[in-house]
């Protein structure tokens, strides 16, 4: 019954952890298989909505340092110019606007820095079709209205404005997208066409603001000087993202947007990318995975040796009792001299070792014994006649008999023993 408990108790050990071994392993697989669960515009994400293949790809240039912000700007240090990447900005969200007023922007270009900020205005995305019962204004008709909320400090304090300006094709879907083109005077190099994505556009601009390019008339990229750097404003996104690169080739105008520094840096917090402090986290920062596995495999050690017996089981008197499993110090030591010592053998291994060690334990016995000895034969003798005593009923030699034996010739002074 013990040893059919034993095997249920390893079954299930074996079970658990194999249980946890297959979810483990299938939550990574999720993670790193689908790349959904990173947010869009994130240079983390890699499928169409995600900015991952302009974010390696300047790894790959020469000199060039490119990173990921996932802490405050305020705490990160700016040693030398750098250009800033804040894609997917939501005007509805204040955090752009506390960064450009207390927090790490004004550092960054304060050092010569660029900072690349590309908008996403909710709800005017075209990359899902409109319903059919929706009808697409007619070509020619513009509307116009502002983007409230969140941006007026930062509009005030950069001066522009973002509005929202009607598409013009009937039905972008099928029959592309809106472009835009660059200005006379804009940079060389620049892609003849940028497609539009959304309907969102700035207003017309007071100097320093420099456009770039324009769709129908209106501003989509502009740029500017401020603090020592330069402000670089795109009104879409979209431009950035993977699937963007992959259909309309837009490599010149993204090398362009990235300037001439050596650092390159995607913010990452404003899209809820953010450093979480834990046990895991230190780890993955210090790099000590190894510790990690050494402490893991170190832990499975130990529940199989508590799950897995090393030792043979205890019989009840067979030859499994001498190998020592379960015995304390004296059944080891009996086990030890049973295994190395035969039983015939025993009394006169006895005798030599206190012939040996009788001097050390207690002074003057070795004359006490040539005493003895003169008297009657000596100890040597009478010691040596003491195995005589026969051996047992069975045949064998009997050692408790001849120590008794032995043990009376040494306590009886008439034969020569000692007191």
């Amino acid at each position: 019954m013990r040893r059919r408990t034993d095997w249920l108790a390893r079954l299930v050990v074996v079970l658990a952890a194999g249980g946890a071994v297959w979810a483990g392993s299938r939550l990574f697989s999720a993670r790193f298989r689908s790349p959904g669960n990173d947010p869009v515009f994130s240079s983390q994400r890699a499928d169409a909505a995600g900015t991952r293949a302009f974010h390696d790809a300047l790894i790959l240039l020469p000199g060039i340092s490119v990173s990921r912000n996932v802490t405050p700007l305020a705490n990160r240090d700016f040693p030398g110019p750098a250009t800033l990447f804040w894609l997917g900005a939501d005007p509805d969200d204040g955090d752009l606007t506390l960064e450009a007023a207390a927090g790490g922007i004004p550092s960054l270009l304060a050092r010569g820095g660029r900072l690349v900020v590309a908008f996403a205005v909710r709800g005017d995305t075209m990359h899902r079709r409109a319903p059919a019962r929706k009808r697409a204004k007619p070509a020619g008709k513009r509307s116009s209205r502002p983007i409230k909320d969140a941006l007026t400090g930062l509009e005030m304090r950069w001066g522009f404005s973002l509005t929202r300006a009607s598409l013009r094709y009937k039905d972008p879907y099928s029959r592309g997208w809106n472009t835009a083109s660059p200005v006379p005077g804009s940079p060389s190099g620049l892609p003849a066409r940028l497609p539009c994505f959304t309907a969102a556009v700035f207003a017309e601009p007071k100097a320093p603001w420099n456009v770039v390019y324009r769709r129908e008339g209106r501003p989509v990229v502009m740029t500017r000087p401020y603090g020592g750097g330069t402000l670089v404003l795109f009104a879409d996104s979209v431009a950035f993202t993977n699937g963007a690169l992959r259909r309309h080739h837009l490599g010149d105008l993204l090398a362009w947007a990235a300037g001439g520094n050596t650092e390159v840096i995607f913010e990452e917090t404003h899209l809820g990318v953010r450093e979480r402090s834990g046990v895991a986290a230190f780890l993955r920062k210090w790099r000590m995975h190894g510790l990690a596995g050494g402490l893991l495999l170190t832990a499975l050690l130990w529940i199989w040796m508590q799950v897995v017996p090393f030792s043979a089981p205890v019989g009840a008197g067979g030859p499994a009792a001498e190998g020592g499993g379960g015995m304390d110090a004296g059944a080891g030591l009996v086990a030890l001299l049973r295994r190395h010592l035969p039983a015939r053998e025993l009394v006169k291994a006895c005798l030599a070792e206190w012939h040996r060690s009788a001097g050390r334990i207690r002074p003057g016995l070795a004359a006490r014994l040539a005493a003895a000895g003169s008297k009657a034969a000596g100890p040597p003798a009478s010691l040596a006649a003491a195995p005589a005593a026969g051996p047992s009923a069975t045949g064998r030699p009997d050692a408790i008999r001849e120590y008794r034996h032995v043990s009376g010739i040494l306590n009886n002074p008439s034969r020569g023993g000692i007191k």
